[in-house]
């Protein structure tokens, strides 16, 4: 979405329009900012959980394997 040109000839009216379009540009910028703050926020919470399920899994694996292996005989009481 492009914003519009200024169509006024007279240099006070062009100012005037280039600022309000700029005042536009700004509060348009503020607010993906903040969208791209609060994304970046949640993608930092969605890797530490996802971190924290792999270990997780990690541990329930290797506690799965341990369980099936047979432990040799001179290890048995």
């Amino acid at each position: 979405m492009s914003a519009p040109i200024p169509k006024s000839q007279n240099p006070a009216e062009r100012i005037a329009e280039l600022e309000s379009l700029f005042a536009h540009l700004e509060r348009q910028h503020e607010q993906l900012n903040g969208v791209v703050i609060e994304q970046g926020k949640l993608l930092a919470r969605l890797l530490k959980r996802f971190d924290d399920l792999d270990h997780a899994m990690m541990g329930q694996e290797i506690d799965g394997i341990q369980a099936t292996q047979q432990k040799p005989p001179h290890y048995l009481p």
